[in-house]
């Protein structure tokens, strides 16, 4: 994220990550201190996240839905 906000100038502030894991898509948006949107239609489903989100250091999605359709 370092690397795409410097060359495409964006603001961090006005991203999203976008994934269906916790433990890579959420935690790298986490860690690049942006909002992050847990989709629940891969990886990570609804008891994982219940599960993520009693641990002491959870990895907690600024969003999530069900599932992405076009």
């Amino acid at each position: 994220f370092d690397v795409a906000t410097k060359t495409f100038g964006l603001d961090r502030k006005k991203c999203l990550m976008i994934g269906d894991n916790l433990g890579t898509d959420i935690a790298i948006g986490l860690k690049s201190g942006i909002d992050t949107m847990l989709v629940m239609s891969g990886v990570t489903n609804e008891q994982m996240l219940k599960d993520e989100l009693k641990k002491e250091d959870a990895k907690v999605p600024t969003y999530y839905w069900e599932r992405l359709e076009w």
